[in-house]
């Protein structure tokens, strides 16, 4: 389903998903790793408080993302939202005018947790309202807004004013979408048949193999994220300007992560993972053997669009394990993934002066490529939506899983 064949309510809110996911992921969150250089060199923080400051937005992230699958248990996606808006406003104003460390550091770990709340509460609105047979490629769309808020963030940074502008941009952004969203969305009361039910996760056992995969995932590309950088750099001969569009690359690349839900479909989502494991693998393998900008920023660029391709697939590994429960199911998994950039980032900050960054890349692009073998594990079988379990929505024509009864 294309998304012409959407309302013009259900586009909007499609649009504010991906604006979201934008903001809070592209530019609160990952933001912090575009401005480090130059919040260092103002001398608001040091090399050693940015890295606890993305310790920091880690943790607040993986705790937004448990509180947030609780309250989509209960229908409280709004509440899910509202507390997303409020941590990036919160925490992007106050990194766009922190003067100290202190200030800095919990202004960061703040805007880290928005991302946390939003992503449930993103999928579960979308496979809520908006139809079964578009909603697979509506939450890859929204999904992909990542990739565009990288670029916008990196495009920000290099105006007057600089990683300021863009944190302040960045609150004003997740105001506008936020409030579109919740605007957009169809107002709940009254008919009992226009309500979506609360959610009803499966069986623990069933998310196993996703949670191992975000895992791998997370764990092997945390060297790409916290050294990519710095390697292009020193292996390619990039200038600071040029790792800077080295880095806006792999968000302009991250568009591309729309079709997974459309490669999902097509490929089946075992193989789509094996075959997207294998290429962030070699994306991260490679980039230590980076001989000029040309190559540096076609890794990124693949890069970049499998990262956010495998974001993709992971709602859909939340979808076939909790059918019922997608929302709770993608804010755990993308917790998972996190935990995975926590332990490879540790990892890699522990053993980088002894072992040097292209040693950690390739040990990256291997626990990646575990990933291609891992998805072919047996697992339970899938309990997919039946048709008894569904109701047509009367207004929009997405059907929805009616409450249990007591």
């Amino acid at each position: 389903m294309s998304a012409r064949t959407l309302s013009s309510r259900q586009r909007r809110e499609l649009g504010a998903a991906t604006a979201i996911v934008a903001t809070y992921y592209g530019m609160a969150r990952f933001g912090l790793g575009l401005s480090a250089p130059r919040v260092t060199e103002e001398g608001v923080v040091t090399t050693a408080q940015i890295a606890t400051a993305s310790s920091l937005s880690f943790a607040t992230y993986v705790l937004a993302c448990f509180l947030s699958g609780s309250m989509l248990r209960r229908d409280r996606w709004r509440l899910s939202l509202l507390a997303a808006m409020a941590c990036a406003t919160l925490g992007c104003v106050g990194a766009a005018t922190a003067t100290t460390s202190i200030a800095f550091l919990l202004s960061i770990a703040v805007g880290g947790a928005a991302a946390g709340f939003a992503s449930g509460a993103v999928a579960y609105r979308l496979a809520r309202d908006i139809p079964v047979s578009g909603e697979q490629r509506s939450q890859a769309v929204a999904n992909a807004g990542t990739g565009t808020g990288v670029a916008v963030a990196t495009v920000l940074i290099a105006l007057p004013g600089g990683w300021r502008t863009m944190f302040f941009v960045a609150a004003i952004f997740a105001l506008v979408a936020t409030s579109t969203l919740l605007r957009a969305s169809p107002a709940e009361g009254g008919d009992p048949q226009a309500v979506a039910a609360s959610e009803e996760p499966g069986p623990r056992r069933d998310l196993a193999l996703p949670v191992l995969l975000t895992v791998l995932m997370g764990a092997g590309s945390s060297v790409f994220w916290t050294y990519g950088r710095s390697l292009a750099e020193t292996s390619a001969g990039l200038t600071d300007a040029a790792s800077l569009w080295f880095w806006a690359m792999i968000g302009v690349a991250g568009i591309i992560g729309s079709v997974s839900g459309d490669l999902s479909a097509f490929a089946g989502t075992r193989l789509s993972w094996c075959l997207c494991s294998v290429l962030l693998a070699a994306s991260i393998a490679l980039l230590p053997q980076a001989a000029g900008i040309t190559t540096a920023i076609i890794l990124g660029a693949i890069f970049g669009a499998i990262y956010v391709m495998l974001c993709g697939l992971t709602i859909e590994l939340a979808r076939q394990s909790w059918p019922h429960a997608v929302g709770a199911g993608t804010a755990l998994l993308f917790a998972t993934i996190t935990v995975g950039q926590v332990v490879g980032a540790i990892v890699a900050s522990l053993t980088v002066d002894q072992f040097g960054m292209a040693t950690l890349f390739r040990l990256g692009a291997l626990v990646s490529g575990l990933g291609a073998i891992a998805v072919w594990a047996p697992t339970p079988p899938v309990r997919t939506r039946r048709p008894a379990d569904l109701q047509r929505h009367p207004t929009n024509g997405a059907e929805t899983i009616p409450s249990p009864r007591r």
